[in-house]
Protein backbone atom coordinates (compact mmCIF):
# COMPACT_ATOMS: atom_id res chain seq x y z
CA UNK A 1 0.00 0.00 0.00
CA UNK A 2 1.37 3.73 -0.55
CA UNK A 3 0.07 6.84 0.45
CA UNK A 4 0.94 10.49 -0.66
CA UNK A 5 0.68 13.48 1.29
CA UNK A 6 -1.89 16.03 -0.26
CA UNK A 7 0.73 18.59 -0.71
CA UNK A 8 2.91 16.22 -2.25
CA UNK A 9 1.25 15.84 -5.37
CA UNK A 10 2.10 17.98 -8.69
CA UNK A 11 -0.83 19.35 -10.37
CA UNK A 12 -0.33 20.01 -14.41
CA UNK A 13 -2.52 21.18 -16.98
CA UNK A 14 -0.24 18.47 -19.40
CA UNK A 15 1.80 15.65 -18.83
CA UNK A 16 5.00 16.50 -17.51
CA UNK A 17 7.40 12.98 -17.68
CA UNK A 18 6.52 9.38 -17.17
CA UNK A 19 3.73 8.25 -14.23
CA UNK A 20 1.51 11.01 -14.69
CA UNK A 21 -1.90 9.88 -14.14
CA UNK A 22 -4.86 11.69 -15.70
CA UNK A 23 -7.87 13.04 -13.17
CA UNK A 24 -10.94 15.26 -13.32
CA UNK A 25 -11.28 18.29 -11.09
CA UNK A 26 -14.41 17.28 -9.04
CA UNK A 27 -14.39 20.12 -6.33
CA UNK A 28 -12.06 22.98 -5.13
CA UNK A 29 -12.21 25.10 -2.11
CA UNK A 30 -10.48 27.22 0.59
CA UNK A 31 -7.79 30.04 0.48
CA UNK A 32 -4.48 30.62 0.94
CA UNK A 33 -4.37 26.68 0.76
CA UNK A 34 -6.44 25.30 -1.80
CA UNK A 35 -7.93 21.98 -1.46
CA UNK A 36 -8.96 20.07 -4.84
CA UNK A 37 -10.74 17.09 -4.86
CA UNK A 38 -9.40 15.04 -7.96
CA UNK A 39 -11.18 11.68 -9.41
CA UNK A 40 -8.52 9.31 -11.89
CA UNK A 41 -9.84 8.85 -15.23
CA UNK A 42 -8.49 5.41 -15.60
CA UNK A 43 -10.46 4.34 -12.17
CA UNK A 44 -14.42 3.39 -12.19
CA UNK A 45 -13.23 4.01 -8.52
CA UNK A 46 -14.99 7.11 -7.07
CA UNK A 47 -13.00 7.89 -4.40
CA UNK A 48 -11.37 10.89 -4.42
CA UNK A 49 -7.62 12.03 -4.47
CA UNK A 50 -6.61 15.48 -2.26
CA UNK A 51 -4.38 17.70 -3.61
CA UNK A 52 -3.30 20.77 -1.52
CA UNK A 53 -2.01 23.63 -3.66
CA UNK A 54 -0.97 27.21 -2.77
CA UNK A 55 -3.29 30.03 -4.19
CA UNK A 56 -1.00 31.31 -6.10
CA UNK A 57 -0.18 27.87 -8.11
CA UNK A 58 -4.04 27.57 -8.45
CA UNK A 59 -3.83 30.88 -10.16
CA UNK A 60 -1.74 29.45 -12.77
CA UNK A 61 -3.56 26.87 -13.35
CA UNK A 62 -6.74 28.32 -14.15
CA UNK A 63 -8.69 25.31 -12.99
CA UNK A 64 -12.43 25.08 -13.09
CA UNK A 65 -14.76 22.09 -12.04
CA UNK A 66 -14.27 19.26 -14.47
CA UNK A 67 -11.20 20.28 -16.11
CA UNK A 68 -8.70 17.57 -17.08
CA UNK A 69 -5.56 17.82 -14.84
CA UNK A 70 -2.02 14.96 -14.53
CA UNK A 71 -1.05 14.44 -11.20
CA UNK A 72 2.28 13.17 -10.52
CA UNK A 73 3.44 12.70 -6.85
CA UNK A 74 7.29 14.33 -5.83
CA UNK A 75 7.45 11.40 -2.66
CA UNK A 76 4.75 8.79 -1.30
CA UNK A 77 5.44 6.14 1.37
CA UNK A 78 5.08 2.76 1.14
CA UNK A 79 3.83 0.37 3.94
CA UNK A 80 3.93 -3.34 3.83
CA UNK A 81 0.57 -5.30 3.57
CA UNK A 82 -0.19 -7.43 6.58
CA UNK A 83 -1.24 -10.71 6.04
CA UNK A 84 -2.59 -12.69 8.16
Amino acid sequence: MAYVRPHDIHVHRIVRGEGAIAAHLAHYLGWPVVRLELMRDDSDDKELIEVKICRERFRELQLTQGDQVFIKPSRFNLFPVQIH
